[in-house]
């Protein structure tokens, strides 16, 4: 399949996986350093993919320690790992990771093998993939080759030169001349451009970025309300109080800067609770975020900022009517 695959016209590149660009990461497992995964013990996990020689080259994803596979790679019972930076990481480093023995456990639930344990050595480590091909998270990933853990189904990755025409359909008839019986249609079965891919993606992450978004500003905007009411209860509550420093000489601006204040000392405090609670709670959203840390401190400022910016706002209104207040007409009626 991947000869056949590889004599196409305008193809430079071509690999098979078991998950491919675009969703989740791969598979989950547990992962155990110089032994098999055993049972009952809490293991670290990681995803790990199934994949032919000449995948990190076709999906461009650079090589930082070590190699990749080859073809004599596919044989033998251990065979061996590729893991990329983040999984790295945990073992002291890519170029301390090289060499380190690594167990995990088989995933095809279509196969009588699932569950069973299995052993390589890293020869390579690899980039990190980019968050939105894996789903927007950064996760430990390990790959194997793709014939010591087989699957019922597979993903071809073809890469083809610019303005290579038709292509797909090129890929297409290659496959049919392997095996006609071979399924290219169906519910499960989907021929796609990397950009398709990655425009689908785009469109989920645009629809909760709006989702999410449009959630914010309704916030704001109760926030907003909500400061508004708070304000103009506390002025009504001082009328008296306010047409007695005015008939005593306060200014008018004076007066709605106090106003003003004293809605902005209450919404420190709101804010101080705010940040603190965001911050404890910071672990739970390291999933949803993209490109920005959950402790990021110029997105905590900003966002203080803007709701400083709407207290100030919501509370110039009851300011500027508690300073337009007529004394005489005030004292008169207490």
């Amino acid at each position: 399949l991947l000869e056949a695959v590889r004599a196409v016209p305008g193809v430079t590149s071509v690999a098979l996986t078991n998950h491919g660009p675009g969703g989740l990461a791969g598979v989950p497992t547990p992962v155990a350093v110089d032994h098999a995964p055993t049972e009952g013990e809490d293991e670290p996990t990681a995803h790990y993919r199934t994949v032919s020689p000449g995948y990190f080259a076709t999906i461009r994803t650079r090589v930082l320690a070590g190699r990749e596979f080859t073809e004599d790679d596919l044989s033998g019972a251990e065979g061996p790992m590729i893991v990329n930076a983040t999984l790295a990481a945990r073992l002291g480093g890519p170029q301390s990771a090289l060499g380190r023995t690594l167990g995990l456990r088989k995933a095809a639930s279509s196969r009588a093998d699932f569950g069973e344990p299995l052993l390589g050595r890293v020869v390579g480590v690899v980039a990190d993939l980019d968050a939105s091909e894996t789903g927007g998270r950064i996760v430990p990933v390990v790959y194997v080759p793709y014939a010591h853990t087989l699957w019922s189904q597979v993903r071809i990755l073809a890469r083809s030169t610019p303005g290579s025409p038709d292509v797909i359909r090129a890929v297409q008839e290659a496959v049919r001349s392997v095996e006609p019986g071979i399924p290219l249609s169906g519910p499960f079965v989907r021929v796609r451009g990397l950009s398709d891919i990655r425009a689908s993606e785009r469109s989920r992450q645009r629809l909760n970025a709006t989702l999410v978004g449009g959630f914010a500003v309704v916030a704001l905007l109760l926030a907003a309300i909500g400061m508004y009411g708070v304000t103009s209860f506390i002025v009504t509550l001082r009328t008296r109080e306010l047409g007695v420093r005015m008939a005593l000489g306060a200014a008018p601006r004076q007066v709605a800067a106090g106003v003003v204040r004293h809605a902005a000392g209450v919404g420190m405090v709101g804010l101080l609770v705010g940040v603190g609670a965001a911050a404890a709670l910071s672990s739970y959203i390291t999933s949803l975020l993209y490109e920005v840390g959950a402790l990021d401190p110029g997105r905590y400022a900003a966002v203080a900022a803007t709701m400083l910016a709407l207290i100030a706002v919501a509370a110039w209104v009851p300011a500027r009517r508690a300073s337009k207040l007529d004394p005489a007409r005030v004292l008169r009626s207490e």
